[in-house]
């Protein structure tokens, strides 16, 4: 069996000294050849959660268009949801998506389940 190694290159960074005291403190409590393998794998950790991360879009509505926007959610996705979950797919402000709850709730639409 071949491995071939990734190419990389050089990326030279400053950083305040104490910030490299820590990384040389913790390579050596964590058995790192070196404080670039740590911070490779923070860089690596961060970018691929950079990547994975989603962009949510608020968009600005009524409580009343939220309450037909969520119920109309809620209809074609049933079960138990949580009210953030519903905001981020419908892109609604978490305070209004709130209220919009209460009132399909108050109109018998939606109930909490316990």
């Amino acid at each position: 069996m071949v491995i071939v190694k990734e190419r990389s290159i050089a990326v030279p960074v400053r950083i305040p000294k104490k910030l490299a005291k820590n990384l040389d403190k913790i390579a050596m409590s964590l058995g790192y050849k070196s404080r670039n393998q740590i911070i490779r794998e923070a860089l690596e950790q961060y970018v691929s959660n950079v990547m994975q991360a989603k962009v949510i879009e608020v968009r600005d509505y009524s409580v009343d268009e939220a309450a037909k926007k969520i119920d109309d959610y809620l209809s074609n996705n049933p079960g138990e949801h949580y009210v953030s979950e519903i905001a981020e797919v419908l892109g609604l402000e978490l305070n209004v998506a709130f209220k919009a709850t209460q009132k399909i709730m108050e109109e018998g639409l939606a109930e909490v389940k316990r």
